[in-house]
């Protein structure tokens, strides 16, 4: 797998992968500048790869950067879509399905159409614990009188702005008043990069309500493994969302800018989602173009209340 270094964080531990080759590829290959400019790391990168011969290689996404880079690989079979060209450089350049929206189902589409068998019994994305994480699990559990408690994990932040709701301060503490009084809350709010501010406004919110929370701000590795403690995660749509719903955790994700049908987490227990369409979407960029944030602002308190109950009441919710 040719990747960024936080792909094998997530999988190193699965089983999955044989060998990880780290390469910034969104970056070194962003524009034709770009890639002169790094053409010795991207030259040893290809150099690292083509250490032996590869049956098929194979570029998701669709992106004429990428499959540019997979030509000069030595794979006798080269596979992806065919969305912004760059059919002269594979040898399988193929069509995407109109009717598939979700992005996994994309990917095995296009393992599908080279001839693999997609028929598989579980669709559902689901993360394995290595050992070691699992004893700093249970030491924190321990640290944080975890072991007999209710988990509700939140994670306010995202890295896209447009994609940041602005009341998860009040949705938290709504959150803990929705269970039985019976339940032994304990929140685990998570901060990633540049989120301190938003994860302040959650901390303080839960304090001054006398809610008991831990503050979780680790290295990807744990913070991955932390996400395992929680029976509920509220969030944005980020990468938190994925991570909780692969290890089975309830999930409500507020989506933004992206469609939900397109990126919604898939697991084992109930997801709840809450997407508003607009004219404008989807997007990708960093900055809402029409300056109002429409897609993100205009879900209401309310509705998000309403989808915390649907999502902590008994029933199959989808």
């Amino acid at each position: 797998m040719v990747c960024m270094p936080w792909a094998e964080t997530v999988l190193a531990d699965q089983g999955l992968v044989d060998r990880f080759i780290i390469f910034d590829g969104k970056n070194l290959l962003s524009t034709p500048k770009k890639m002169l400019e790094s053409r010795r790391i991207i030259r040893n990168a290809l150099r690292e790869i083509n250490q032996r011969e590869y049956e098929v290689g194979i570029e998701p996404k669709g992106d004429l950067r990428h499959i540019f880079f997979m030509h000069y690989t030595r794979s006798k079979r080269t596979v992806s879509y065919n969305y912004t060209g760059g059919n002269y450089l594979i040898t399988d350049s193929l069509t995407p399905k109109q009717d598939t929206k979700h992005l996994i189902d994309e990917k095995l589409d296009l393992l599908e159409m080279i001839g693999w068998d997609t028929t598989l019994d579980n669709r559902i994305p689901e993360l394995k614990m290595s050992d070691d994480m699992a004893h700093f699990i249970q030491g924190f559990k321990e640290k944080e009188n975890l072991t007999d408690c209710c988990v509700i994990g939140v994670h306010p932040g995202a890295s896209n702005i447009n994609k940041q709701y602005r009341h998860f301060p009040e949705l938290a503490c709504t959150a803990a008043g929705i269970l039985p009084e019976e339940r032994n809350v304990k929140f685990l709010v998570f901060e990633g990069p540049n989120e301190a501010h938003i994860v302040d406004e959650v901390c303080n919110a839960l304090k001054q309500r006398g809610y008991l929370y831990c503050r979780v701000k680790e290295a990807l590795k744990k913070y991955i493994s932390l996400v395992s403690l929680c029976e509920f995660m509220i969030c944005n749509d980020s990468a938190a969302a994925h991570i909780a719903a692969a290890y089975g955790a309830n999930v409500l994700v507020i989506f933004g800018p992206v469609k939900s049908e397109t990126a919604c987490p898939r697991g084992s227990g109930k997801i709840v989602t809450i997407s508003h369409e607009h004219e404008c979407k989807p997007c990708t960029l960093p900055i809402c173009r029409l300056g109002t944030e429409a897609c993100i602002r205009s879900v209401t308190l309310q509705e998000c209340e309403n989808a915390l109950k649907r999502l902590m009441d008994k029933g199959k919710v989808s």
